[in-house]
């Protein structure tokens, strides 16, 4: 939709050269696509931050909760690392963490 609104101001000046020619009405309307994609790309990147900024701070957050389990070693400071992610980024009624014992249990039949 972009495209033709960025043609119509081109096609006067660049009619005497195409002479309206649909090959360079072609081209001109690709060129124009082609430019007009990065501030499409920057204008939508700055929507996204503006209206999904919780979005943005959950992907941080996560991140962060990455970079400190590579240096965790306390299992119950890990339990609670996870749940306060889980609780800032997905924001639930409820966070519940099982974990499964290290020495699987033993049945006898």
């Amino acid at each position: 939709m972009l495209a033709p609104v960025g043609v119509l101001p081109l096609h006067p000046l660049l009619d005497p050269f195409t002479s309206g020619a649909d090959v360079e009405n072609a081209a001109t309307t690709l060129a124009v696509a082609a430019l007009a994609r990065p501030l499409r790309n920057r204008l939508q990147a700055a929507v996204d931050r503006r209206v999904y900024c919780r979005k943005c701070d959950a992907a941080a957050e996560i991140q962060g909760f990455v970079t400190r389990l590579r240096d965790q070693t306390d299992l119950d400071a890990l339990r609670a690392d996870i749940c306060s992610t889980v609780s800032d980024t997905m924001q639930p009624a409820h966070v519940t963490l099982w974990v499964r014992s290290a020495q699987p249990s033993r049945r006898h039949r």
